[in-house]
């Protein structure tokens, strides 16, 4: 029965399709929209005015969906992450096609950075010990 389970999960796969993380938003967003109807219409039923039902049913729907619609959202925010990571995969091999020297650049500018800061702390200590303050450093 394990095997079972673990059919679904194959087929749910993070894929990252226009289709994929559009249809998991819509079907969000619909839930959501669902769900705050579904409240207001009982609220509405039980001869709440329908202003004062709409606003309980607001209220009321934002922490339910929290708690009701929990794998909908987790689903919607797998495939924009997935889609995301996929478009900076992309654009980090566009990015080397285009300057294959480009690492090696970011490398030396790094390690320029930390010389400069290096040397802007030694000036630094340097001028706390040349003022004359108390001996006590960290």
């Amino acid at each position: 029965m394990p095997e079972s389970k673990a059919a679904p999960r194959a087929a749910t796969s993070v894929e990252p399709t226009f289709r994929g993380w559009m249809g998991s938003m819509w079907l969000y967003t619909l839930l959501r929209f669902g769900l705050f109807g579904a409240l207001w219409g009982i609220l509405y039923l039980c001869g709440v005015p329908v202003f004062i039902s709409a606003l309980i049913g607001l209220v009321l729907s934002v922490p339910l969906s929290l708690v009701l619609l929990a794998k909908p959202r987790a689903r919607f925010t797998a495939q924009l992450e997935a889609r995301v990571n996929s478009r900076i995969v992309e654009r980090a091999d566009l990015d080397t096609q285009l300057d294959p020297d480009a690492d090696a650049r970011d490398a030396d500018l790094r390690e320029a950075h930390e010389r400069e800061a290096r040397a802007i702390e030694a000036r630094k200590a340097k001028s706390r010990r040349g003022t004359g303050g108390s001996p006590t450093s960290s």
